[in-house]
């Protein structure tokens, strides 16, 4: 199969499959009679299993120069992980299950994005003109399932996810291998070397913010629409919102690469971020700016995430880019979501949404402190 067009599937199916998972499943754990506590502690599980997972698997692929029958045999064991939800709902059987799954689905990005950037190494302007696919796919899930389950229960979300991760799967057994495996001698110095240098932990704590921050939307956004009146399929729409304008991002990403370098636009990113958290905090019933705040998403995680790849794939290099995407998911989703995940859920039931969503945004104006000295220090 043409690389390009696994690579884009891949990515639609894996960014389906989360447009089900992540506005949803709390909705079916809230149906489970489960509370908002233990909500939240089961969904930082994905975020813990990104602080081991990644850095597992980039070191294997790096040292073995083979991502794919790794990220094969990954997808299907997170499949099988996930199938043990259909045989229990207790708390601690679903805790299990989620273990298992998200250790498994951990391993699969770091690997496509490290693959992915191997494939566009002569034109990384065309990275976001295959991700655009992931967003595509992100969009027609939470929409299909939004309007889904204003007509049906909340076990739709476990027919869908498991449908999408079966998905996952297939485009996996797909993908070829990669055009050419990277090199698997140190050029350059050690990881260690470069995670000594100031800039590059600037990037890693800035990236740890935006995790935190982004950890209560994922978490309780689709509840606190559904609080404040909005149906299940416009919690769809408002989710698809930020996606629909990503994909423009995406699209027009060589020509944003050409204008603006990678680390400016980084430094953006928090600057949008806490704008976007203090409108979710303080304007949810006020449809047009809760529109705006969604919009932003298109600096908050589509600019964010394609000039953070793009700069660990320049900090790290060609040796060690499998390793430098997986510290990158397990720093910032892993640690720093785990982080997020963990404290708004107390938050949310101690002091309430808004202030949990003010949280975030201080976040994002932290991550612009701490990224304020580099915002112009362009990586070589």
């Amino acid at each position: 199969m043409n690389p390009t067009a696994a690579l884009s599937g891949y990515y639609f199916a894996y960014y389906a499959y989360v447009g089900a998972y992540s506005p949803y499943i709390t909705l079916y754990l809230k149906s489970l009679g489960i509370g908002a506590a233990q909500i939240g502690f089961l969904y930082s599980i994905p975020q813990v299993m990104r602080i081991f997972g990644p850095t597992l698997w980039g070191h294997l692929a790096d040292r073995t120069g083979a991502p794919v029958p790794i990220l094969r045999l990954a997808t299907v064991l997170a499949l099988g992980g996930f199938g043990a939800v259909w045989f229990g709902s207790s708390f601690p059987w679903l805790f299990c299950a989620f273990v298992v799954v998200h250790f498994f689905t951990s391993a699969q990005m770091p690997l496509v994005e490290a693959i992915t950037l191997d494939h566009v190494r002569d034109a990384p302007g065309q990275y976001g003109r295959i991700r655009l696919w992931g967003s595509i796919g992100f969009i027609c899930s939470v929409l299909g399932l939004g309007y889904l389950l204003d007509h049906v229960s909340e076990i739709a979300v476990v027919v869908v996810v498991t449908s999408l991760l079966a998905a996952v799967m297939l485009m996996a057994w797909l993908m070829p291998a990669p055009r050419k495996h990277v090199a698997r001698h140190e050029e350059g110095g050690s990881v260690a070397e470069v995670l000594r240098r100031w800039e590059v932990r600037a990037f890693f704590a800035a990236g740890m913010l935006n995790a935190f921050a982004h950890a209560a939307l994922y978490t309780f956004f689709s509840l606190y629409l559904i609080r404040h009146g909005y149906s299940k399929a416009t919690v769809g729409w408002m989710w698809s919102l930020g996606v629909i304008i990503e994909i423009g991002v995406f699209h027009f990403l060589p020509q944003l690469t050409r204008r603006f370098d990678l680390t400016t636009l980084y430094f953006s990113s928090f600057v949008a971020c806490a704008v976007r958290f203090l409108l979710i905090a303080w304007a949810v019933d006020t449809w047009w700016l809760l529109v705006i705040a969604q919009l932003l998403h298109a600096s908050t995680f589509a600019i964010y995430h394609s000039s953070a790849v793009a700069l660990v794939s320049r900090y790290f290099g060609p040796a060690r880019l499998a390793r430098g995407q997986a510290l990158y998911i397990s720093l910032t989703f892993g640690l720093g979501g785990f982080i997020g995940a963990t404290v708004s859920g107390e938050l949310w039931e101690r002091v309430g949404p808004a202030w949990t969503y003010t949280a975030s945004a201080a976040a994002g104006l932290a991550g612009v402190l701490v990224f304020w000295p580099y915002r112009r220090s362009v990586p070589v």
